[in-house]
């Protein structure tokens, strides 16, 4: 479930609710610096180009440069 909670031309920020197990596409921003948060149970990071693993705990955050691919 996604919710959207402001969109303009220069800030997007929306709540993603993962289920256990789901999974996000691989997919990079062109622009874009993604600040993901995790709020409850763990969040896995993904990202190539190096190989990199982050595991986030409930009030973590990691910032995402544009161009890299990752996924959650």
């Amino acid at each position: 479930m996604e919710e959207v909670i402001i969109k303009t031309e220069d800030v997007s920020v929306r709540v993603l609710n993962l289920d256990v197990n789901e999974v996000a596409s691989w997919h990079f921003h062109s622009e874009v610096i993604d600040n993901m948060f995790c709020l409850t149970g763990k969040l896995k990071v993904c990202l190539i180009n190096p190989d990199e693993t982050m595991i986030l705990l409930p009030g973590e955050r990691c910032e995402i440069k544009p161009g890299r691919v990752h996924r959650v």
